[in-house]
């Protein structure tokens, strides 16, 4: 069996059952802060002390500037099929004080209703919302890999690849560098003419290109480990900040990069 994350953006309408998912995420990211006087899903508090518990059991802290997905617990959730458009579900998502049916759209590489469900989290993206599901699937009896394909992550080039099948290297993120520091340089001049509004829709913005560029790089890198039948090996990501030592300019850029979410869409 292999578990797979399945991305699913709302598309829902209706102002009342986003403003109860709306509110219900608020309240999610109130409670892991420690506030206990607040309207939650009893089963959705339950998800919040496990994460908590999770945080803590590593040394780790909440962070208040943070946003944490919202969990939810399986046996609450149902995913019908619309019968009128593809790739188009209802799913009825547990909020307090009673559950509420989104309309969700996914790509159609998956029919949500032929696996199981193991997890679900909520997430808000540049003013969307998304839902992450994970499946469980019966995985495909695949051939032996003949090549490597490495990657290495770095600064000047988010991923450097090399594969067995040839030595030349591939250098990804010379657009991402550049979008990042356009972007650094704006927010940069709309803070010294005080337009603090604006910094946040530039943000946005900034967030929808970098997703792009990665969703990019991390398809290129993906075929071309499946033309030379390649497994994929990635450098440690652990304490990537830490191990290297540079100017504040380069570690601005370390910090910046958003090497997870490459690593994620690859997988």
């Amino acid at each position: 069996m292999a578990k797979l994350t399945i991305k699913a953006k709302v598309t829902d309408d209706s102002k009342s059952k986003l403003e109860f998912l709306n509110r219900e995420y608020g309240n999610f990211q109130a409670y892991l802060q420690g506030k206990k006087d607040i309207d939650l899903y009893s089963a959705t508090k339950q998800q919040a002390d496990r994460l908590k518990q999770r945080i803590l059991k590593f040394g780790g802290r909440i962070n208040g500037k943070k946003q944490y997905p919202l969990i939810l617990r399986r046996d609450l959730i149902n995913i019908r099929k619309n019968s009128k458009f593809p790739c188009v579900y209802w799913m009825k998502v547990p909020v307090y004080p009673k559950s509420v049916n989104l309309r969700i759209q996914t790509g159609c590489g998956y029919d949500l209703t032929k696996y199981d469900l193991r997890e679900a989290k909520v997430i808000q993206q540049a003013g969307q919302w998304y839902i992450f599901l994970c499946i469980e699937k019966e995985t495909e009896q695949s051939k032996p890999a003949s090549n490597v394909l490495a990657i290495d992550l770095g600064v000047r080039h988010i991923a450097v690849t090399t594969n067995t099948a040839n030595t030349r290297p591939n250098f990804y993120g010379k657009d991402l560098r550049r979008i990042r520091g356009f972007y650094f340089n704006l927010r940069r001049k709309l803070g010294q003419k005080k337009a603090f509004y604006k910094i946040k829709a530039v943000k946005n913005m900034e967030f929808l290109q970098v997703n792009h560029e990665l969703h990019h790089i991390s398809k290129q890198i993906v075929e071309e480990a499946k033309r030379t039948n390649a497994v994929i090996v990635v450098g440690k990501l652990k304490g990537i900040r830490q191990r290297i030592k540079a100017g504040r300019r380069v570690r601005r850029l370390i910090n910046n990069f958003p090497y997870h979410r490459l690593v994620q869409y690859i997988k």
